[in-house]
């Protein structure tokens, strides 16, 4: 009402949105107490039919659905466990992988060409005589 007062154009612009705002939200609320209209009656029926099911039920209907419930509930923590243990040997075998990807061969190649390195720098430096000094006199 304040806003149409004015009579400036943006503020009545903005009444205009505002009172779309007002109708959308007036629809939604309507919306919503229908919904919660049916959801109280569908779970007044619910309980009804459970209501039901509990008087006819038998002993042996009542204790099979009882050790359906536990295996349900075995069967999950058992999942749980084997997943946890799973886990845990991926872990180890990465682990493993890691430390041993490199092989015996590849690593004493390795150690051959930091051998020649290591001579090659001895004898820059005056430490070793070149004429004495092959890559077998070098023991590491």
């Amino acid at each position: 009402k304040d806003l149409r007062s004015t009579l400036q154009e943006s503020a009545i612009r903005e009444a205009q949105k505002l009172e779309e705002l007002i109708k959308r939200i007036d629809k939604k609320e309507k919306e919503l107490k229908k919904v919660r209209k049916e959801l109280k009656k569908k779970s007044e029926e619910l309980d009804q039919k459970v209501e039901q099911k509990r008087e006819t039920m038998t002993q042996e209907e009542a204790k099979e659905l009882i050790l359906e419930k536990f295996y349900e509930v075995i069967e999950k923590e058992l999942e749980r466990y084997l997943n946890s243990e799973k886990r845990e040997a991926v872990r180890i075998l990465e682990k493993l992988w890691d430390k041993y990807r490199v092989s015996l061969e590849e690593l004493v190649r390795e150690r051959d060409r930091e051998v020649v390195k290591l001579s090659e720098f001895l004898k820059k430096l005056g430490y070793v005589n070149p004429t004495c000094l092959s890559n077998q006199d070098i023991i590491i």
